[in-house]
């Protein structure tokens, strides 16, 4: 049975529910670089900093992963394949009620900004969450007027079944957002945003 726990951040009284966090990339592959700094790099400290956001609102959280590492194994030749396909198993397998991954967005120009969810179309639950997430993400940060967005033909995305999203915090492309991203206050603002989001789903979907 689930425990109850108060969250601090928002003053309300929560069911502890199990949150796996996938920080995108890692390893060989580090994703996008702009500026000298790596997509990989940025998903593992936002997830640390979203990770304890979570917990003090009395969410149980997991990280798939903790450091600068794939999740393919020693002998794989195909790495990107076979670390995709371990993070959709791990998930799958595990006793999470909901899963977030992580990932930071690039565009050509460097105009683009704002973080955006994905999810499974197929899955009601998820775009619930996702739509959710995304409000509070456009209410509490106040960059950004993207709408959480279905789509498909993204392994992660299409394979694992559990309800989760797909956040893409915004873009490393666009240098002031690029620098946000490495601020841990600005991090921290985030995760509260993800937070809250997360907290309506669960008004509707106790």
């Amino acid at each position: 049975m689930s425990s109850v726990a108060f969250s601090r951040v928002t003053n309300k009284i929560v069911t502890e529910k199990i949150i796996y966090l996938d920080p995108g990339h890692g390893g060989q592959d580090g994703g996008t670089t702009y500026y000298g700094i790596m997509e990989k790099e940025i998903t593992l400290s936002f997830s640390f900093v979203l990770k304890e956001v979570l917990e003090n609102a009395g969410y149980k959280v997991f990280l798939i992963r903790n450091g600068d590492y794939d999740l393919a194994g020693d002998n794989s030749n195909n790495r990107k394949r076979d670390d995709i396909l371990k993070r959709v198993d791990l998930i799958n397998n595990s006793r999470c009620d909901l899963y977030l991954s992580i990932h930071v967005n690039s565009y050509p120009g460097g105009k683009e900004r704002g973080a955006q969810v994905f999810y499974n179309k197929n899955n009601e639950d998820s775009e619930r969450l996702s739509k959710f997430i995304q409000e509070a993400i456009k209410n509490e940060i106040n960059n950004t007027n993207r709408e959480a967005l279905g789509i498909k033909n993204k392994y992660l995305i299409d394979n694992t079944k559990k309800v989760g999203s797909l956040i893409e915090i915004g873009f490393l492309s666009n240098r002031e957002e690029c620098m946000l991203l490495i601020d841990k206050s600005y991090q921290r603002a985030l995760s509260c945003a993800i937070l809250l989001g997360i907290e309506e789903y669960y008004k509707v979907n106790i």
